[in-house]
């Protein structure tokens, strides 16, 4: 009875309908790692920059994580009659990437703005991208829930830095991040089991020490203060114009040298994730876009 609970989704066909596939593939779309990337350069540069930090370092570790478990497990997704067209993944099943990601991002959203409005947001956000994977027919219910606990267990037990936190208390936190950010992924491969870790993992893990180092410049050197008003439209679309130029000139300069797959992953995660926490803050500053802080 459990396996059956664990394992079928002949309980998902009766459910699909034209209107209902429409509304989860909406949710499955906001539960790839691209939207997940997309929304934290903006909350970064636009929202709040502290809140904005901590909650990208809890996807990056949910996001590497991720990446080791389905390798760990090399769990088979369900079998392909059940998926719909165009939404089969490649990768192996268990967890589910976007049940853990979803947990991490918006439970992390939720417990930074504390308010019900927001919660009942994120609840919704959270059970809609989960579900949508069973309807979509390409993770079981044994998927989500091992995409579940973990991004629940994270979500719960690590805090990086605190609100509120100044001065030294503040350096420290920031230092410790980055001591994560070197050690979780050199953990994570010396335990790699079946083979290399795929490029992926390697521009996520380069990508999360570029971003932490990115920060720490920012503390350090600028310390730039939220946009007020129009101004945070301005931050968004320069910060957007410049990061999509920049990785599409890094990518075709990195295509063409005579680089390792492995060296341009790391160079081009490096490149981009400085970008965003560092150089992109620098040039909002210098073009009076924002300000840096006063205290």
């Amino acid at each position: 009875m459990t396996a059956n609970i664990l394992y079928d989704l002949d309980w998902i066909l009766p459910l699909r309908n034209e209107w209902l596939t429409a509304v989860f593939k909406g949710f499955t779309h906001l539960g790839y790692t691209g939207f997940f990337f997309a929304a934290l350069p903006l909350l970064y540069w636009c929202w709040n920059k502290d809140k904005a930090n901590r909650i990208a370092t809890l996807t990056l570790i949910a996001a590497l994580l991720m990446f080791f478990l389905k390798n760990l497990f090399q769990d088979p997704r369900p079998p392909a009659t059940f998926a719909m067209e165009g939404y089969r993944p490649e990768s192996f099943g268990l967890p589910s990437g976007h049940t853990f990601l979803a947990i991490v991002f918006w439970g992390g959203m939720a417990g930074e703005i504390r308010t019900k409005w927001f919660t009942f947001i994120a609840l919704v956000m959270i059970i809609g991208i989960a579900f949508s994977r069973l309807y979509l027919g390409v993770h079981d219910l044994e998927d989500i829930l091992g995409g579940a606990i973990p991004g629940g267990l994270l979500l719960a037990g690590l805090r990086v830095s605190k609100p509120g936190m100044k001065g030294r208390s503040k350096r420290l936190s920031a230092l410790l991040t980055m001591i994560c950010a070197f050690a979780l992924p050199l953990i994570l491969w010396g335990l790699w089991d079946n083979g290399e870790p795929p490029g992926k993992f390697i521009l996520m893990s380069s990508f999360f020490i570029g971003w932490q180092a990115g920060r720490m410049l920012e503390q350090q050197g600028l310390d730039f203060t939220r946009p007020q008003g129009w101004r945070s439209l301005g931050a968004a679309l320069t910060g957007v114009v410049i990061l999509a130029i920049t990785a599409a000139a890094l990518k075709s300069l990195l295509e063409t040298a005579p680089l390792e797959p492995w060296v341009a992953q790391i160079t081009g995660g490096l490149m981009i994730g400085l970008l965003i926490t560092w150089i992109i803050p620098v040039i909002l500053v210098k073009t009076g876009i924002t300000q840096r802080s006063k205290t």
